[in-house]
């Protein structure tokens, strides 16, 4: 494809190809006339140049009236918003399903002590064979909606789909994901043997009342291991809070001595924790959470693995709501993998306050071109997710 000056552009002129912004965005079909507002918003976007194997022309062959082509634009948007809905009802039904198999499972295990690996592992299989085509749709967790009662299940559901993602990005096989999955659902298991008040309470915890809690560790080992889950299941339970500099728990271990399995599940779980309520502070935005690992956790984490987490939610995770250099606001709904820095983001209302109405998606481009200048506050994200919600 040739390059095209976004300056010479004429509105109500056409192009005998598709007009493209980049080798994937496609902007108008042949049928399409350009219009003044396009090109505005382009410079608005501070793109100079677009992208078409043809050339721009007055006419077309069958010239389509303005009504025709805004109908055609229109169909375009709305074909558009039906499939997003389509693909969230989809994601929707899947977390939904995942999440109500984990409060059976574990209601059964705490009234029958039962527990077994094979439903389990057709439950993971499920999301795991749907985390790459649903990924910005089961990583919204906010825009999910959807919550168990029990904070421990909430916790177990969210991390797993986190750490299936990681696996994901850190291409393991179908297998081991699987098994990574059973491992994060039931990690916290020995959670489900303590007082429920030493994970519920909006104070500062006693010594005791500590290190009571840092035992689920060595409970849920022992309860997978009785219940026949093979080894490295069981260790993932027993390991998920060691820290490769061997300030972790319960047994202090280095980096080389920790499983793989252990080491997904500890980055998974610490982002999931600063980034969900606890009754003794609100939650973190996702921004701040992964600067603050990036910062911080170089010496508690697998480098690899923290690299997988950019690489997986980028420096502003999907669903942070975002201020751009040109003053438009927006929801970034997800991950440029070639360049995390940069995330894709949907616009709800422009500089001036008003709201976007065909919400466009863009790809922000780094210091050079528009991108992201900062994190909405708490007060400016709830405006902007009533419109997205509208």
């Amino acid at each position: 494809m040739q390059d095209f000056q976004v300056k010479d552009l004429t509105p109500g002129s056409y192009f005998s190809e598709p007009l493209y912004l980049d080798s994937k965005y496609i902007l108008l079909a042949p049928e399409i006339p350009v219009t003044e507002a396009l090109k505005k918003r382009l410079i608005l976007w501070s793109y100079n140049k677009v992208k078409t194997e043809g050339r721009q022309v007055e006419n077309m062959v069958t010239e389509p009236t303005p009504a025709k082509s805004e109908s055609l634009n229109g169909a375009a948007v709305l074909q558009k918003d039906i499939h997003e809905k389509q693909e969230w009802e989809t994601a929707r039904k899947i977390y939904s399903d995942f999440l109500q198999f984990a409060e059976r499972t574990f209601k059964e295990y705490l009234e029958n002590d039962i527990l077994n690996i094979q439903p389990i592992s057709e439950a993971v299989k499920t999301v795991a064979s749907n985390i790459r085509a649903y990924r910005r749709f089961l990583l919204n967790f906010d825009e999910l909606h959807i919550q168990s009662p029990d904070p421990l299940i909430n916790k177990a559901v969210r991390t797993t789909v986190l750490s299936l993602n990681l696996a994901d990005i850190l291409k393991y096989p179908p297998h081991k994901m699987i098994e990574l999955g059973i491992a994060c659902l039931l990690h916290d298991i020995g959670m489900f043997r303590l007082p429920k008040t030493l994970y519920t309470a909006n104070r500062k915890l006693t010594p005791q009342e500590r290190k009571s809690l840092m035992a689920h560790t060595i409970v849920g080992y022992q309860v997978l291991r009785e219940h026949s889950f093979p080894m490295n299941i069981a260790l993932s339970a027993l390991e998920h809070q060691e820290r490769i500099d061997g300030t972790g728990y319960p047994r202090q271990l280095t980096e080389s001595k920790i499983s793989d399995y252990g080491k997904i599940i500890a980055v998974a779980d610490t982002y999931n924790a600063l980034t969900s309520s606890r009754p003794y502070r609100d939650k973190r935005d996702g921004h701040s959470s992964i600067m603050d690992m990036l910062k911080n956790g170089k010496t508690k984490f697998d480098e690899s693995i923290l690299r997988a987490l950019v690489l997986s939610l980028s420096i502003y995770p999907i669903g942070t709501a975002v201020e751009l250099s040109n003053s438009a606001q927006g929801i970034v709904v997800d991950v440029n993998t070639e360049d995390p820095r940069n995330p894709i983001v949907k616009l709800l209302i422009n500089g001036e306050n008003e709201h976007f109405h065909d919400e466009p998606v863009i790809r922000t481009q780094g210091e050079e071109g528009i991108h992201v200048s900062r994190v909405l506050s708490g007060e400016e994200e709830e405006h902007l997710r009533e419109l997205l919600n509208n």
